[in-house]
């Protein structure tokens, strides 16, 4: 777990410290994010997402600070470990939920922040459907997307591409994100 700094522990900041530092100045995502400074957690390299802060070693210290807002988000997890989008899946299944079911343009942002290349998520083509039977109808493809170029069946969003999203061949390898559910939190 990385230290706290200054004016700031595990237990509470001084005041003001976590809205004039970390979110007015943006050291949150200007150095945190940035120059990778968040500890890697689990054997598969993820970083554990939530839509509005980030949980570092299972203590989200941003919320730990400020008890101002509470309710759910839905939490993320990336793994660098390529895979096709099935074994990508299977994993997701085994070890949270399921892969990543997109639903507002507020959560590819979020998934967008942290992951600068192409990842599957759980887009299938059958009609286009969530693998966890979602019914979102938030969609996000990049233009001439998709395509079926060789039947690609399965959605790829593409964050080196403002996190458009792509079609691709379902056998392909990519880094993953998967899904575990909605979490908690006080802000």
């Amino acid at each position: 777990m990385a230290a706290a700094p200054d004016g700031c522990s595990m237990d509470g900041c001084s005041t003001g410290w976590l809205q004039h530092g970390w979110l007015q100045h943006g050291w949150l995502q200007h150095g945190w994010l940035q120059h990778g400074w968040i500890p890697q957690i689990h054997k598969e390299q993820s970083l554990l997402l939530f839509s509005s802060a980030i949980q570092i070693d299972l203590q989200v210290f941003l919320f730990d600070c400020y008890g101002l807002f509470s309710g759910t988000n839905p939490t993320f997890y990336y793994s660098s470990t390529k895979r096709s989008w099935t074994e990508a899946q299977s994993f997701c299944r085994e070890h949270y939920r399921d892969l990543a079911s997109v639903r507002h343009l507020s959560d590819n942002k979020v998934i967008q922040g942290l992951v600068q290349r192409a990842a599957w998520m759980g887009l299938y083509r059958d009609s286009w459907k969530w693998a966890d039977g979602g019914n979102s109808s938030f969609r996000n493809w990049n233009r001439d997307e998709p395509n079926h170029n060789g039947k690609e069946g399965c959605a790829a969003a593409n964050f080196g591409n403002v996190g458009k999203w792509e079609d691709w061949s379902c056998g392909e390898k990519k880094a993953f994100v998967c899904y575990a559910g909605e979490e908690s939190f006080t802000l």
